[in-house]
């Protein structure tokens, strides 16, 4: 069987224009709104500040996100950075970025927001300050590794069904996040306005610490990219990813600014600074006893979306690296019946799981976190450089020259400014950590070396997953009907024949 047989194995177009919104809101909006945004605020000192951070980083996010449309309407294979990062500047960086993330950025952040969601989930029914303290850590693991591996069988099993969790998921906190900003606001025209009044009042003078407060509101605004790590599954990308992130991203700004207003018309600066659960002591301040479960409850659905989508990205990752050669070919197999990446939704679970276990990596995130912003860079370097290189390519969305120029300007104050600001050998760790990846790129990509006693075991893996090579489509330019790529490659059962 052959990818020019219409029974050939590949990604389906799926995720329509709510989906796509969906996945941006569902993502984004993960707990740190619900939990803790009190990392801007102690980082700019001042409520109005802090107000102008969070707006800042919503429109750097959307910046950002209206450059990745245009690489993504121009390059329309899914992986995101890592294909943009190949087209214009090789196979290395790619590798890099592509390393960086499946082992370490999109895992760890998964395991992180699922341990969240356990923390929230027993909030619900018990007071978790009378419980023994390593049983309540032993039972927020297990609920940690039961979400993501529900999580992982739900990617593999259909992408329809991921979809319809993040539909679901973002409704729900977009609604729990309305009632909140309802409480703030009924508190405020009650005339307690004080917080809000404070204004400038300890505002950070420095503005290399002041990047620190970014670096805080911008974790909250993680996921704007994600839209782009699943092009070849969603529908029309030429037209729905950009106008998904137009709506999607400053719907999740709004969101935040009001939510962060409700917090200030409700608590005391010095609660918001102190409290590690803002949404439940606003709750718990504003609600009859016997409701504030809602509050908990309404944690739990957003960082299940958002645990959603970033294993579901990691996922992508992994497999359009290996479709590339940059991995093991056989992380780019789709399942026959259920057209999914099984394999690189398998090493997110594992490696997100090994990370629940792990336990603590707060550090581990928060330096990688400027790793992050590092390969942003490199990006949307990489589409000015691509103005260049393909400068007679038809672009179906094109960004005028200024949002890139200005993104890149503020991506290198958010790599250069905490290192002059707060340095630590721990930044020094994680670009190391990253150069560690050509360990395995050099022999088995650059000089191509095999090992054959795998190719036996892979057949196995292949035959027991019922996996197959996947096939690349894309979309016709004017009639929108599918067209085969002239680079399509047989099945691996069918190579292994001729080989014979």
């Amino acid at each position: 069987m052959t990818a020019e047989n219409s029974d050939a194995v590949e990604l389906k177009r799926e995720v329509g224009l709510f989906g796509g919104i969906s996945f941006i809101v569902g993502t984004m909006i993960g707990s740190g709104i619900f939990a803790s945004p009190s990392g801007a605020l102690e980082a700019s000192g001042s409520v109005a500040l802090d107000l102008i951070v969070w707006g800042l980083c919503g429109l750097l996010c959307l910046m950002g996100a209206l450059c990745y449309a245009e690489l993504g309407t121009l390059i329309t294979k899914s992986g995101g950075e890592y294909q943009y990062i190949k087209s214009a500047f090789g196979s290395a960086a790619a590798y890099l970025f592509s390393w960086t993330t499946v082992v370490v950025l999109k895992p760890s952040a998964s395991a992180a927001i699922s341990l969240t969601f356990a923390d929230y989930a027993m909030k619900i029914y018990q007071d978790d300050s009378t419980s023994c303290a390593d049983e309540y850590i032993y039972t927020q693991r297990a609920i940690a590794i039961c979400v993501i591996w529900l999580i992982g069988f739900i990617h593999i099993y259909s992408v329809s069904l991921s979809n319809k969790v993040q539909s679901v998921c973002m409704v729900a906190k977009i609604a729990a996040i309305i009632f909140i900003v309802i409480l703030g606001l009924i508190k405020i025209i009650q005339g307690n306005t004080a917080t809000l009044r404070s204004g400038f009042e300890g505002s950070e003078t420095n503005v290399f610490h002041l990047s620190l407060a970014f670096y805080q509101g911008l974790f909250s605004y993680d996921g704007w990219n994600q839209l782009n790590f699943l092009t070849e599954e969603l529908k029309n990308p030429q037209r729905n990813l950009p106008l998904a992130i137009i709506l999607g991203i400053p719907l999740v700004m709004v969101c935040y600014l009001l939510m962060n207003v409700a917090y200030f018309g409700v608590l005391t600066k010095d609660q918001v600074l102190n409290e590690s659960a803002l949404a439940i002591v606003l709750g718990n301040e504003m609600l009859p006893k016997y409701i504030v479960w809602v509050i908990p409850l309404s944690v739990c659905f957003s960082t299940l979306g958002s645990t959603n989508g970033e294993m579901f990205a990691c996922g992508r990752i992994a497999y359009s690296t290996a479709r590339e050669g940059h991995l093991p070919r056989i992380l780019s197999f789709c399942h026959i019946d259920f057209q999914t990446p099984v394999l690189g939704v398998v090493l997110t679970t594992f490696v997100s799981t090994i990370y629940v276990l792990a336990g603590d990596f707060n550090g581990l995130l928060e330096y990688f976190s400027f790793a992050a912003w590092v390969f942003y860079f490199i990006t949307v370097l990489g589409l000015i450089v691509l103005r260049f290189k393909m400068p007679d390519e038809h672009r179906e969305f094109k960004v005028p020259i200024v949002i890139p120029v200005v993104f890149c300007l503020c991506a290198l104050y958010l790599i250069v400014a905490p290192l002059i600001a707060e340095f630590s050998f721990k930044y020094i760790g994680a670009v190391v950590f990253i150069l560690f990846g050509l360990v395995y790129y050099i022999p088995f990509v650059y000089f191509g070396i095999t090992i054959p006693c795998l190719h036996g075991f892979f057949k196995k893996v292949q035959y027991a997953c019922n996996i197959a090579v996947s096939a690349y489509h894309e979309e016709g330019e004017s009639n929108g009907e599918i067209k085969k790529n002239t680079d399509k490659v047989e099945l691996e059962e069918t190579r292994d024949e001729k080989e014979v």
